[in-house]
């Protein structure tokens, strides 16, 4: 009897050597080769202000945009520079940015119109009404920017700016979130 119990607790610290080996690998793999990458295109962009990474049931990366002049060119620079670490992922990517009450009002009026043209590709319509609301809310800067896989609003009004993504293939990965605030970040 004292054989088998001393065969049984061998087999038991063999296994917990395994699992802990396991587990220190998979842990290092994760920091080394996903987290640090990472951290490292996000800690040397300028485009973003500040970003958080969470880790629960989906992985999520919010992240405060700065003011830029092309925001359409350096969100698309950032996922060239990241591709690797944030394509190959399921990924949500929750942007924020730093608007006043007008244009949080400006995007409440204009945001029917981009799923509609999303959804019916009548991109015309939406650059006219983009365009009216514009001048309706005379706010500082207004770009509409379509390219094949997004479709971007850059609205400001003086030290305020509110930007938005959409994706316009809606399988791919990161799954971007458009955050309106910037109170959470």
């Amino acid at each position: 009897m004292f054989k088998k119990t001393s065969k049984l607790m061998i087999v038991f610290g063999i296994m917990m050597m395994t699992l802990g080996i396991l587990l220190f690998g998979y842990f290092f793999y994760e920091h080394q080769f996903l987290q640090k990458p990472l951290t490292n295109v996000l800690d040397n962009n300028s485009f973003i202000e500040k970003y958080e990474l969470n880790e629960k049931s989906k992985t999520t990366l919010k992240i405060k945009v700065s003011k830029v002049d092309s925001f359409p060119k350096d969100f698309q620079d950032f996922m060239e520079n990241s591709a690797s670490n944030l394509l190959d992922q399921d990924l949500a990517l929750e942007i924020y940015s730093n608007p006043n009450s007008k244009l949080n009002a400006f995007y409440q009026d204009i945001h029917p119109a981009v799923y509609e043209a999303q959804a019916l590709g009548n991109f015309v319509n939406l650059q006219e009404k983009f365009n009216s609301l514009s001048q309706d809310l005379s706010v500082t800067n207004s770009k509409l920017t379509i390219t094949n896989d997004y479709l971007f609003l850059q609205i400001e009004d003086g030290e305020y700016y509110l930007y938005k993504v959409f994706r316009r293939q809606t399988d791919e990965h990161p799954t971007i979130i458009n955050n309106i605030g910037s109170d959470k970040l």
